[in-house]
């Protein structure tokens, strides 16, 4: 199988037998880390909401911070380091402070008399609400703001003037299962649900999906309303777009993570083609880079098989074209920027041909990636246009999500290449109609701001 030959010479060529590969830290780099780490603990960010560090360090007049407190961190205990170590990891920080009792180190404090951040409550983190899912909120059919409405006009109004501008319904395609029961096809509507308007003459609606949706309402001009020009526009705040999808009927929020699910399924199931190299999926692109960055030495340039694939996913970045200025290659080195944990991070860097190096987000990559993949089945290319007929990759590892993998990440098993799953359909799933659309003989979805 080509991909499975694909994956047998990248093993050979750049990962060897490096499987489950975890790289094992000089003491320079646990020291590094450590001191990163105690840095991070004093610093603004973390201090604005430590309430334990903070009540430890107003009890001393000195603001000094015991060292016995440091080392009961769970982070530091996991480094295991001892007081000295401490002691020889912050030596040149420009943050910290040590305070020694002859040559015994005892406590740490913010270098240069730093005051103390007023103390704020943690913000609660919201479980479910992933700004950087790999599909944005217009996923299973676009999200619409639709503002400057007349103060007579309706969400009826707004689904009438919609409804001109969308494609017809038209029925969903059954499943052979589907067929043989003798269930009648069911009419989608391109018009799932509209919102009463607020005392601000705006209201949202939620529509499609349909092919080029988002191009095409792209270039919608203003709709006319009893005389009102009223603009129509993709939503485009994460907030703004969560708060519509809360506002919707249940049933429509379920049907809509159920849709998801389903695209997020297709996409990752299907084998796409990158830099002349064919992947079994996205899934399959993630584990063979990221296996790359963990079997690698820091420092490394990769070779020109895994160039020309990083090159074809960097096209994707947002920033792609200029982050490829001057382009002369890639390696994987450790970030310069530390996780807020303090933790190091291994990421791919650009290198330009006047001897600098920049890294790059592969996660940003991954995001514009899933919104139009480079199908082999599609007969689509990424636009480097670097496709070979045999589409076959002699290097590029695995690899997981993110642009940047933890030292302490695990590779994935080479010999297999995981079934990235399907959404599960319940049966007599059809998609909910918007109010006054709906299809006949089904029950109306009643209104939210109803």
């Amino acid at each position: 199988m080509e991909v499975e030959s694909t994956k047998r010479q990248l093993e050979e060529t750049e990962v060897g037998d490096a499987k489950r590969v975890r790289v094992e830290k000089s003491r320079e780099g646990v020291l590094e880390q450590c001191k990163r780490q105690i840095e991070y603990y004093l610093s603004d960010e973390n201090l604005r909401y430590d309430a334990f560090f903070q009540k430890s360090i107003r009890e001393s007049e000195e603001q000094w911070l015991p060292l016995s407190a440091v080392l009961s961190c769970k982070r530091i205990q996991q480094l295991g380091v001892s007081a000295e170590d401490i002691a020889e990891a912050l030596k040149g920080s420009q943050m910290v402070e040590l305070q020694l009792e002859g040559v015994v180190p005892k406590a740490v404090r913010r270098s240069g008399g730093r005051e103390l951040p007023t103390l704020e409550e943690r913000p609660v983190r919201k479980q479910g609400l992933k700004e950087n899912r790999s599909d944005d909120h217009h996923t299973a059919g676009c999200l619409l703001k639709i503002a400057n409405l007349p103060e007579e006009a309706g969400w009826e109004m707004v689904k009438t003037e919609l409804s001109k501008r969308l494609p017809a319904p038209r029925e969903k395609p059954q499943t052979e299962e589907e067929k043989a029961s003798g269930r009648k096809p069911y009419i989608e509507y391109p018009i799932k649900f509209v919102s009463q308007p607020d005392s601000t003459g705006t209201c949202y609606a939620h529509v499609g999906p349909f092919d080029r949706d988002q191009e095409v309402i792209k270039t919608w001009e203003p709709m006319q309303i009893n005389g009102q020009s009223v603009p129509v526009k993709l939503i485009t705040e994460f907030s703004e777009a969560m708060n519509f999808i809360r506002s919707m009927p249940p049933v429509l929020q379920k049907r809509r993570e159920r849709d998801i699910a389903r695209k997020r399924a297709e996409v990752n199931s299907k084998p796409i083609l990158l830099g002349g190299a064919e992947f079994a999926s996205i899934d399959h692109l993630k584990k063979c880079l990221k296996e790359v960055m963990i079997a690698s030495a820091p420092g490394k340039s990769v070779n020109k098989k895994t160039a020309l694939v990083l090159e074809g996913l960097l096209k994707y970045h947002p920033s792609g074209s200029k982050k490829l200025e001057n382009y002369a290659g890639f390696k994987i080195d450790v970030s310069d920027k530390a996780t807020k944990s303090g933790e190091t991070t291994r990421c791919f860097f650009v290198l330009k041909s006047d001897g600098t190096a920049e890294d790059f987000s592969l996660q940003k990559c991954y995001l514009e990636l899933t919104k139009n993949p480079p199908f082999v089945d599609g007969g689509k290319t990424e636009d480097s246009g670097k496709t070979e007929d045999s589409g076959k990759i002699e290097d590029s590892g695995k690899a997981e999500d993110g642009g940047k993998a933890e030292d302490s990440g695990k590779a994935e098993d080479g010999g297999k290449i995981e079934d990235s799953g399907k959404a599960e359909e319940a049966p007599g799933s059809e998609d909910a109609t918007a109010p006054g659309s709906e299809a006949p003989g089904s029950e109306p979805v009643a209104n939210a701001a109803e």
